[in-house]
């Protein structure tokens, strides 16, 4: 939905073009390369892994570990189970850096930072 509003607010302020002496609306990409910046979900993404690699790096007394640790430790509801934040790194871990196990290479600080 996102995704969406953003289009639509990109449409306006770029308006329509004009091909052959007909108007249409922009195409996506080349909305996108005048707007020269990059999708906000993608943004969103990227800022939550980053934000893990800082959680990963971080010692273990620090109220955000802990926090983290308390939560992953957490039993899940048996109907529906919720969306819990760590789902979503791993999600986003496996379509933007294309890893399995995103977690374990955000403790090495150098590989994550090339990563990201």
């Amino acid at each position: 939905m996102l995704d969406v509003y953003e289009k639509q607010v990109l449409w306006k302020n770029y308006g329509p073009v004009s091909v052959k002496g007909h108007w249409r609306s922009a195409y996506n990409h080349k909305i996108y390369k005048l707007y020269e910046e990059m999708e906000v979900t993608k943004n969103i993404r990227l800022r939550r892994l980053q934000w893990e690699g800082q959680l990963m790096t971080m010692k273990e007394e620090r109220e955000p570990k802990k926090a983290m640790k308390g939560y992953e430790e957490e039993r899940r509801p048996v109907a529906r189970s919720r969306r819990r934040w760590l789902d979503a790194v791993d999600r986003d871990g496996e379509r933007m850096l294309k890893c399995k196990n995103c977690r374990r290479s955000a403790e090495d600080r150098d590989d994550w930072r090339r990563r990201i």
